[in-house]
């Protein structure tokens, strides 16, 4: 799987982003994407939904669009943001960790990068 950013809108209110990532399944089956978020205190967007599952076949990809809270100076580096999804692969949970290093701007517009993903069976510990 992998998680990138593909653009970067401004609101009316300059503490908040309209933030597109493509999710391109790698993988050979089909997913389907039930949650999405940002946790981050300085790159956030609250839990979202879909209802129903956005579906992602084989080497296919969607796009997520979140209304990002950020706010940096000119120069500035926030890291460990993560970019969480909640999907069902065949009969599996799944949980995906894209973590994102985010530069601002002289404008303060953010710059997310993906640096990596990692991903874990939800409910491996039980």
């Amino acid at each position: 799987m992998s998680v990138e950013m593909t653009s970067l809108e401004p609101t009316a209110d300059p503490a908040i982003w309209n933030i597109t990532w493509e999710v391109r399944n790698l993988g050979s089956a089909g997913l389907r994407i039930r949650e999405a978020w940002l946790p981050h205190g300085r790159f956030r967007c609250a839990r979202r939904s879909y209802e129903p599952p956005l579906e992602v076949e084989a080497t296919a990809t969607v796009e997520l669009q979140f209304p990002v809270e950020c706010r940096g100076e000119r120069g500035a580096v926030v890291e460990n943001c993560f970019v969480i999804l909640n999907l069902n692969q065949g009969h599996e949970d799944w949980r995906v960790f894209a973590r994102i290093t985010v530069s601002f701007g002289s404008d303060g517009a953010p710059d997310p990068d993906t640096v990596v993903i990692t991903t874990q069976r939800v409910g491996f510990s039980d």
